[in-house]
């Protein structure tokens, strides 16, 4: 049973027994309140502190200083996982959400970027992947298959690896994307408009300006991909398709099934830190 304490409404009390509050083995509870939660983090943040600081001039703040900032957060609030994660014996991430590495057109590379995926989710933390660089349904391989099933496969394969995995009443949390680019940008849009597919994930478009820019003059954009040949040419495929065609699809399918999203990838790379350069 949850031990008694007063709390605003019984949402902010599951949240905090369900998502935060450490437990032993037998799943009994180690913490009671959030301050005692937040206390732990208190202890690690110091212990850091003493540790970085130690034999230089700075002088660390103490266990009580940083518990000052952290109490009844009154100053310091913790995200999600660091605050279920810092102190915390098990092996748990102390970041939210990571980005990894788009995988490689191959059954290796895919695979390997669903294991970096797992990783990521049995130690509570979210991931992000982009699928442009998978070669669209059709495409020709060099294996017994002849052909690619395409982006709307391995799609599943993703959302069921999340699945899998349990996160003590956390689901785990993924966002894949596509360029609006891509030749399977149809299937990505409704692939969650078919009875229980791809339901673990979340989905987004890459829009750019020029796609939205088609949009508006109701003009055809380019689909463009470019698939590695086993030599290691490049061999292009393009075409033509309207863009509000694409658009109201999108439209329509985040009506239905509120999904996908999208992402502005031009304002994104204009506005995203990483890439701001100075004019002088």
């Amino acid at each position: 049973m949850q031990p008694e304490y007063k709390f605003y409404d019984e949402l902010q009390k599951n949240v905090f027994f369900e998502k935060y509050a450490l437990t032993n083995e037998n799943g009994e509870y180690l913490e009671t309140t959030p301050n005692e939660s937040l206390l732990r983090c208190a202890k690690e943040f110091a212990r850091i502190q003493a540790k970085k600081y130690k034999n230089t001039k700075i002088k660390p703040l103490t266990e009580e200083e940083i518990m000052d900032l952290f109490r009844d957060f009154s100053y310091v609030i913790p995200q999600g996982r660091p605050l279920f994660g810092l102190g915390n014996p098990r092996m748990v991430s102390l970041a939210n959400c990571f980005v990894i590495e788009s995988p490689k057109d191959s059954y290796g590379g895919i695979y390997k970027s669903c294991e970096q995926g797992t990783q990521v989710n049995k130690r509570g933390g979210g991931f992000g992947v982009d699928f442009s660089l998978l070669r669209p349904k059709g495409f020709a391989v060099s294996n017994a298959a002849k052909t690619t099933t395409g982006i709307a496969s391995f799609l599943q394969r993703f959302s069921d690896s999340v699945k899998e995995v349990c996160q003590e009443g956390r689901r785990g949390a993924m966002l894949i994307s596509l360029d609006v680019s891509h030749y399977d940008i149809e299937d990505f849009i409704t692939i969650k408009q078919k009875n229980d597919k791809v339901n673990a994930a979340n989905l987004s478009v890459k829009i750019t300006d020029e796609f939205m820019q088609a949009v508006e003059k109701n003009e055809n954009y380019k689909q463009r991909f470019e698939l590695v040949l086993d030599d290691g040419n490049i061999e292009v495929h393009e075409r033509e398709v309207s863009a509000r065609k694409i658009f109201d699809l999108l439209v329509e399918s985040s009506w239905k099934s509120a999904e996908p999203g999208i992402l502005l990838w031009d304002n994104i790379l204009k506005r995203i830190p990483s890439e701001y350069k100075i004019n002088r």
